[in-house]
């Protein structure tokens, strides 16, 4: 995951909450080439995807949303539009639902 704002590299912690309900807990900085800076070839988690309750936002920048792109790496989200991936640079109006992750999104 990155910063939507900032590019910076984070981690994103997910939990299961219920059978196919995962849950964005938290968000951290990571160094980059460290964990979620884009690591591929990990196994794939389905389901749902929500942020949990206590979820503070992204820890640079404040954005409560995330987005996953056609890239399939995750950037936070404003609620802006058009959102523009901080991986790959595409703009687009976000649309539909997270349905899978690489498990390494999880962090």
């Amino acid at each position: 995951m990155r910063c939507s704002q900032s590019r910076q590299p984070l981690a994103a912690e997910f939990s299961q909450r219920d059978e196919g309900l995962w849950a964005l807990e938290r968000v951290t900085v990571t160094p980059e080439g460290g964990v979620g800076d884009g690591a591929t070839g990990f196994p794939q988690i389905t389901g749902q995807f929500t942020s949990a309750p206590q979820y503070r936002g992204c820890v640079v920048c404040g954005a409560m949303n995330y987005v996953k792109c056609g890239c399939q790496r995750l950037g936070c989200w404003s609620g802006a539009q058009p959102f523009t991936c901080p991986w790959c640079g595409r703009s687009g109006v976000v649309d539909g639902t997270i349905t899978d992750l690489g498990a390494i999104d999880r962090a």
